[in-house]
């Protein structure tokens, strides 16, 4: 779940793109700092809830944007 918020970002960002490195993208995200940028209590409640709104409060967006190296990221995405 941690990994999937940064990720998501960068993937859905890439829909404007020509060709994408996926590789690359998945290699700009801090892993680790992904998964602080989560507060999994509150994420695997929002599942169990199905509470979309509650998942996407679980993320400190702060936190998550620190997690990727945007230069590294848009090179992927401008290939």
């Amino acid at each position: 779940m941690q990994r999937i918020f940064a990720t998501t970002l960068l993937v859905v960002a890439a829909n404007t793109a020509t060709a994408v490195d996926y590789g690359q993208l998945y290699e700009s995200v801090d892993k680790q700092k992904a998964a602080e940028s989560v507060d999994t209590g509150q994420a695997m409640q929002a599942v169990q809830e199905r509470d979309i709104q509650k998942g996407y409060e679980s993320v400190d967006k702060q936190k998550a944007a620190e997690s990727v190296d945007s230069k590294k990221a848009m090179e992927a995405l401008m290939k």
